[in-house]
């Protein structure tokens, strides 16, 4: 279970697109995304090589917000790729158009900001 006092990064999903890309979360952080807009979006995760991607998406409402969770045993810098869909529209994505990155390194890179 998250800690409640995990630093929060907050993505803010505006026409489509996100605040920060990408986004850098400590390990045992939260990635908020926070959705301006009347449409609701999928996340679609990929992997940190950005091949594929699993056959489930996460649905970020409209005018809503979903929160993701850091591995608090990330102790690398993992890049994880995803791109922001409009539900029902098919796509020929390859892959991620959008990062967060992950780990002690990250943590590190916020601190020094």
């Amino acid at each position: 279970m998250a800690d409640t006092a995990a630093k929060t990064t907050k993505l803010y999903v505006q026409d489509g697109q996100p605040s920060a890309d990408p986004a850098v979360v400590p390990p045992n952080g939260l990635c908020q995304f926070i959705n301006e807009d009347t449409k609701p979006y999928l996340i679609e995760l990929w992997s940190s090589e950005n091949t594929h991607h699993p056959a489930m998406c996460v649905i970020l409402p409209k005018k809503g917000k979903i929160t993701l969770y850091a591995d608090p045993n990330d102790q690398t810098k993992t890049k994880v790729y995803y791109n922001l869909l409009q539900p029902g529209h098919k796509t020929t994505i390859k892959s991620g158009s959008h990062g967060i990155i992950v780990g002690s390194l990250a943590s590190k890179k916020s601190e020094a900001a």
